[in-house]
């Protein structure tokens, strides 16, 4: 072979090598952004997510305290409905008593 061959095949290897190195440095760089790509994603997910779930709780809260005011309401609604009764049932004993003793 001659000189001008060798150089020549010496050249095409070299060329070869720096498009192999270009390459792969085309692909880590496609790589780092796809990761950075699929973090930002998955951060993101992540948030919506959390936000969804922070809103969910505030909304069962909510709820939770309405149904607390309700059956606050409810007790006291029927603690005097109670008290009411039980005063009547007094008041007529006490009649009753008086009615036994007087006779009348």
């Amino acid at each position: 072979m001659g000189k001008d061959t060798i150089d020549a095949i010496r050249k095409a290897e070299l060329e070869a090598d720096d498009v192999i190195k270009m390459a792969r440095q085309q692909a880590e760089a496609n790589l780092d952004d796809a990761m950075k790509k699929a973090t930002e994603e998955a951060n993101d997910m992540i948030k919506k997510a959390t936000d969804a779930a922070k809103k969910m709780a505030g909304e069962a809260e909510s709820v939770g305290d309405k149904l607390k005011k309700e059956a606050e309401a409810s007790a006291i609604l029927e603690s005097k409905r109670l008290k009411e009764h039980i005063s009547s049932k007094k008041t007529a004993a006490v009649d009753m008593i008086i009615e036994s003793i007087t006779g009348a």
